[in-house]
């Protein structure tokens, strides 16, 4: 009641429960933990359905490293599929870095095959601590940000949405300036 009295028009109802259930080994073993995990993205868009009247999204991580009857699971019931990439941009170099974005093409091809619209539901590069930054992040956090820009607008077919979600990297200087014109400029290239 409360959505609709805010008339909110998309609902993420699964938030990265991947991670969540592959982090609790002492559930099971793997195969249970994907037996649990696709129950739960199934049953969950399901039971929002009952009563949320608008779009549900889903939103998945770390998406090639699961079972194909996982990523299937995400895609089911939903209006729009979302996938969550955002490594932390330290200790790995750039060929690293890009190799974790090739998941908005994996997960693009596999929503068009369910004939379900995908976007990239979450990019953070990490959790700075804004009281001591490095110096690679404050430096370098610009040319990673442009990583998943190019990654997500060269994603065929098109994704619908693109969410930041790390708006403290503005205050990293010399480069937090030239990320959030640079966020405006992507948001202008996606139309």
């Amino acid at each position: 009641k409360l959505m609709e009295q805010y008339q909110v028009e998309y609902l993420t109802v699964n938030n990265e429960p991947d991670k969540y259930f592959s982090e609790q080994t002492s559930w099971g073993s793997k195969e249970q933990i994907n037996n649990y995990l696709a129950d739960f993205f199934v049953s969950t868009t399901l039971s929002a359905k009952e009563d949320f009247k608008g779009k549900l999204i889903n939103k998945i991580t770390l998406v090639r490293q699961h079972d194909q009857r996982v990523i299937d699971a995400s895609l089911q019931n939903v209006d729009i599929a979302g996938v969550d990439v955002g490594p932390p941009m330290g200790g790995m170099s750039i060929a690293e870095y890009e190799q974790w974005f090739e998941d908005y093409q994996f997960y693009a091809t596999a929503a068009q095959k369910k004939g379900i619209p995908w976007m990239n539901a979450e990019y953070w590069q990490y959790d700075f601590d804004l009281s001591d930054p490095s110096q690679f992040n404050k430096d370098n956090q610009l040319k990673y940000a442009k990583i998943s820009f190019d990654a997500y607008l060269n994603t065929n077919p098109k994704g619908l949405g693109y969410v930041w979600n790390d708006f403290r990297t503005f205050s990293l200087e010399p480069n937090g300036e030239a990320t959030r014109q640079e966020i405006k400029k992507f948001f202008g290239e996606m139309g």
